[in-house]
């Protein structure tokens, strides 16, 4: 690798670097202030109950930054730059700005294309599982495209109808409205096919993103492009320097 490179890719490293020390900055801020906001409130249930929630998800975004880096440092499983990118993308996305600032409620859109988003990250990931195994020096076996492909999809849509039922499960013990089965706003319950409008919604759109990454990686394994092999996580071999640490 010639010095351009080796600059340009610190560049890039260290652009990376900044964008999550800036979200788990943002998070302990929230964190901090909800902690305070509960010692200080006024007997107030519903302001409690909000600085929790902030709470909660401002943890959660935390912990979720150093995802990629426990990956790596436990399981050998190095993540690409711009997958490392995508992902804390992703999870602000949903938690800063969906959860935390409401968009999920006051953005109608916003839900949907975090949905459709999700359908094809999850296939990268799924890709990512089928490469692994592919290349373990205790597995002989290669799939051909097709399989690959239908892999990726039914693993995507699989993921998506796992947090369906988180998304039901949480909805039933706390009181929640995570599958928006009520208005949002005004708490009005919906009936009949408005009732299960999101949830349905919430399965197509990971659908159409799941087949959209199984079409892609399987013209990709076909022509032999690598672009899919560039995107997915690898196994880093045990000589190998630890360079994904976040």
């Amino acid at each position: 690798m010639n010095d351009a490179k080796k600059l340009q890719r610190k560049k890039y490293r260290k652009l990376t670097l900044i964008m999550y020390w800036s979200v788990r900055i943002v998070a302990l801020v929230l964190l901090g202030y909800s902690v305070v906001g509960v010692f200080l409130r006024r007997s107030d249930d519903s302001q409690t109950a909000d600085f929790l929630f902030i709470a909660i998800n401002a943890l959660a975004l935390f912990l979720a930054s150093f995802v990629p880096a426990f990956l790596n440092k436990q399981f050998r499983i190095s993540v690409p730059e711009l997958l490392l990118r995508i992902y804390i993308g992703f999870v602000t996305s949903a938690l800063l700005f969906g959860e935390i600032f409401s968009f999920f409620v006051y953005v109608p859109w916003w839900d949907s294309i975090l949905h459709l988003f999700s359908g094809s990250l999850i296939g990268v990931v799924g890709f990512s599982l089928l490469n692994i195994l592919n290349n373990s020096e205790d597995l002989e076996f290669k799939l051909n495209p097709g399989l690959v492909a239908l892999f990726v999809f039914c693993f995507s849509l699989a993921v998506g109808v796992i947090w369906e039922i988180i998304e039901f499960t949480i909805d039933g013990f706390a009181s929640s409205n995570m599958q928006r089965f009520k208005n949002s706003i005004t708490g009005e319950l919906w009936f009949g096919r408005q009732a299960l409008r999101d949830t349905m919604e919430d399965f197509i759109l990971n659908t159409i993103g799941a087949t959209f990454i199984s079409i892609l990686g399987y013209i990709d394994l076909k022509r032999k492009s690598g672009f899919m092999k560039r995107m997915a996580l690898r196994r880093r071999q045990q000589k190998q320097i630890n360079n994904n640490d976040n």
